[in-house]
């Protein structure tokens, strides 16, 4: 693997965290959790209110996801 091709690998390390804090935090709004004494019925509204905005979060998660793979593919080329 070319030194160019690992700087390119390692970059997904950095942007993979920021994709997932901007979608699963940000977006989605799943963090913090819902607290444990709210109901279920609580619960539910906030999916049925934020649905499209869980939706983007979350596809920009799983989006983000894939920067695992170089990246996890040049952790193992440096560690050999």
């Amino acid at each position: 693997m070319s030194i160019t091709t690992q700087r390119i690998c390692a970059w997904g390390g950095p942007v993979l965290a920021v994709l997932w804090i901007g979608g699963f935090w940000v977006l989605a709004g799943f963090m913090p959790p819902p607290a444990p004494g709210r109901t279920a019925a609580d619960i539910a509204e906030v999916y049925r209110h934020h649905t499209n905005a869980i939706r983007a979060g979350i596809l920009v998660t799983v989006t983000a996801g894939a920067l695992l793979g170089p990246f996890f593919a040049l952790v193992s080329v440096r560690r050999r």
